[in-house]
């Protein structure tokens, strides 16, 4: 193995001083590397790097790319050298590794920082962010300052790594050319369709600002009698909204002299005595209670007919679309016809990917639909109930193991005894969607209160179900109070807060060897009774954390690595975007080719985690991304 170390300064002429490769304004500017027996390189074109590359290839060497946030740079080289076989070398990012060395806990460490873990002397020669927002250009930064400054980047980047074999030789960074290559991609968008979306957007937030203003004035006055005038109130601020479910505040809604108050036959929608249901334990404030999206939609639960909270949550939904979608998009493509969502993977404390400007992993489904294949068809490849086949995997339940093997339906067997049903056909839609939502729920570790309030439904049923789904899975309670024992049990002093000690704790996960960080947090108040302690690891996390990053920090991404060597070859196919537990490929290829190609990926995640079942999937295609 050939270990070469890398590091690229470039431009930052993108929009905002954005460095990313993706912006065709942006270029290298000097290309330092190291190879072993050799002195460490710089040159300002990158050819003797790719020559030593190329030369690695023709002699049958394997190579190992090391660096610090190697996905950046690497998309630089796949850019500038895309004929490179670029899935046949292997990678290891400094940054990455030492996030998973960590427990996920040091997330998008610097290299200064991650020198400081390891004691290695490391002083920057330059403050490149500072001299960038100083109007500096990197270009013009001479390089009698600029090569020392990437040397000593590419020795302590070298030496890191090195530090890192001694601990775990083994892990690699293998998801960082997938990621930089998505990445690089990008997502080609539809114009026309998004322009089009502006302007009924447009016309949505205007129709919808009329309604709520007219509420406001049909019922609502001024203490002095006067009549409230469109734009006197912010129909859509939270304490307005509060003061229109409960009353409260009533001082703050005001102007300079008058006070915001209920015309005769109006009055609040909820009465004091529901206010404990949705602000348990709080009381208004000066700006009344709190207003975020899902306590709005509890509310339109109980209370669906209400339909200034429909309005809100609509308005917010148009807001956002324009504001945080459309707009952004319709500005990015000024110059460039795709969207560059970043894929984040040392951001979570799962394991499992983020996304950023924009978020690619959340987007509402009108946003997804503005982006069009430029191959063929967008394929999505979603993993069935991969939650519940990664619990039973890990739990080792043998009737969660049983059903899933047999097809079982885990919703309606867990579901049944409450709900009555003798069969699946019982089941109404509803139905079926309450219990799925508590099973998934209690499996990230929610309760039912918690659970109640999401769902809308009393705490009573919700507790129910939760009871049916531990009485036909017990194994899966056993391994969660078990694992939450071993939490407890690795303790280490983390910091003083409020005058008590809280303590951290580290576990890794047998089945991947994910290890997970956990750190105390303040206790609810009848755990505080129990304990006499302020604060407790939280059962939510330790519920979750397991589930969710063997499910979207190993399966999918080992998928997503695996289904990526697969189909490089494939000239007219691509990878564009992962959510979750899918991946979002763009191919001209023939559904059954690709379901065989993944089918083949499925097996080998299989035996890789000796799963003591199948894994199964469902693809999903079409012209745009829906």
């Amino acid at each position: 193995m050939i270990d070469i170390t890398v590091d690229l300064e470039t431009t930052a002429n993108g929009p905002n001083n954005s460095p990313e490769a993706h912006w065709p304004q942006n270029r290298v500017i000097l290309w330092g590397w190291h190879e072993p027996g050799g002195p460490i390189r710089t040159d300002t074109t990158g050819g003797d790097l790719k020559k030593l590359l190329v030369d690695c290839v023709d002699n049958g060497l394997q190579v190992r790319i090391i660096g610090h946030n190697l996905k950046f740079d690497l998309k630089y080289m796949m850019r500038e050298w895309p004929d490179l076989p670029w899935h046949e070398f292997n990678y290891a990012c400094t940054m990455h590794r030492h996030y998973r060395l960590t427990g996920h806990k040091d997330k998008f460490i610097s290299l200064e920082q991650l020198a400081a873990y390891h004691t290695f002397p490391f002083v920057k020669g330059l403050n490149l962010g500072a001299l960038i927002k100083s109007g500096i250009k990197m270009e013009d930064i001479p390089m009698t300052d600029l090569i020392p400054y990437l040397e000593e980047d590419v020795k302590i980047t070298r030496n890191i790594a090195f530090a890192q074999d001694s601990v775990d030789p083994l892990l690699e960074s293998a998801l960082v050319l997938p990621l930089a290559h998505m990445e690089l991609l990008g997502l080609k968008l539809d114009s026309v369709q998004a322009a089009s979306l502006m302007t009924k957007l447009v016309k949505d937030e205007a129709r919808l600002a009329h309604e709520m203003e007219l509420f406001i004035a049909t019922h609502l006055r001024w203490s002095t009698g006067d009549p409230v005038i469109a734009g006197e109130v912010k129909f859509n601020a939270p304490r307005t909204i509060s003061y229109l479910l409960t009353g409260k505040p009533v001082a703050s809604i005001m102007d300079s002299k008058r006070i915001l108050e209920w015309k005769t036959g109006s009055a609040p929608l909820l009465p004091a005595s529901d206010w404990s249901t949705f602000w348990p334990g709080k009381v208004p404030t000066n700006l009344g209670f709190p207003m975020p999206a899902d306590k709005l939609k509890q509310v339109q639960a109980m209370y669906p007919g209400y339909d200034y909270i429909k309005w809100v949550l609509e308005y917010r939904k148009v807001q956002k679309l324009m504001n945080t979608y459309v707009g952004p998009f319709l500005e990015k493509t000024k110059t460039i016809p795709t969207v560059h969502p970043k894929m984040n993977v040392n951001a979570t404390a799962t394991g499992r990917l983020s996304s950023s400007d924009p978020n690619g992993q959340n987007l509402p489904l009108a946003a997804r639909e503005l982006f069009e294949s430029t191959h063929g068809l967008f394929h999505e490849i979603d993993f069935k109930q991969l939650e519940v086949v990664c619990l039973a995997a890990i739990t080792e339940d043998p009737q969660l193991i049983a059903d899933l093997n047999n097809g079982v339906d885990v919703h309606f067997k867990t579901g049944q005894r409450v709900m009555g049903w003798k069969t699946p056909a019982d089941m109404t839609d509803d139905e079926r969607k309450l219990v799925k939502n508590v099973n998934f729920g209690l499996i990230y570790g929610g309760g039912a209160a918690g659970l109640a309030l999401q769902t809308g439904q009393t705490k009573k049923l919700v507790k129910s179900l939760i009871d049916g789904f531990y009485d036909r899975y017990p194994g899966v309670a056993d391994w969660q109070a078990k694992f939450y024992k071993q939490v407890a049990r690795n303790l280490k002093p983390y910091d003083i807060k409020d005058g008590e000690q809280r303590y951290h704790s580290y576990v890794t996960l047998p089945i991947s060897n994910r290890k997970f960080h956990f750190v105390e947090s303040a206790s609810p108040k009848w755990l505080r009774i129990k304990t006499g302690r302020k604060y407790s690891f939280k059962p939510t996390e330790t519920k979750n954390y397991p589930v969710q990053g063997f499910a979207g920090g190993d399966i999918v991404m080992l998928a997503l690595v695996l289904l990526h060597q697969a189909l490089w070859d494939f000239s007219n196919t691509d990878i564009r975007m992962t959510v979750h537990d899918s991946i979002l490929v763009d191919s001209d290829l023939d559904v059954h080719d690709l379901e065989v190609i993944m089918q083949s990926v499925c097996i080998k995640i299989v035996t890789v985690f000796n799963l003591p079942f199948a894994l199964a999937f469902d693809i999903k295609s079409g012209k745009n991304w829906r």
